[in-house]
């Protein structure tokens, strides 16, 4: 087993990093569900938002695709040597 080359408090700091990250983006989030709240969709709007959505899902799908198989190929490549 491979042994951590960062100290404990490296580790500390790196989780306290990610920690205001994920503070960060839920107040992000936050002021976008007022911001909804205040101004909300017509129907045709949330049609054209649901669509962008789910483009923006298959195309994240897709790299995600090409990433895995890029590994998979990278390792058969590997063990082929």
């Amino acid at each position: 087993m491979k042994k951590s080359k960062r100290s404990p408090e490296e580790w500390e700091a790196e989780s306290l990093r990610l920690h205001d990250l994920r503070q960060e983006r839920s107040k992000v989030e936050l002021r976008a569900v007022e911001e909804m709240l205040k101004r909300p969709l017509s129907a045709e709007q949330m049609r054209e938002q649901i669509e962008r959505n789910h483009a923006e899902a298959d195309r994240i799908e897709k790299r995600e695709q090409r990433k895995n198989s890029n590994r998979a190929g990278a390792k058969s490549d590997k063990s082929d040597t």
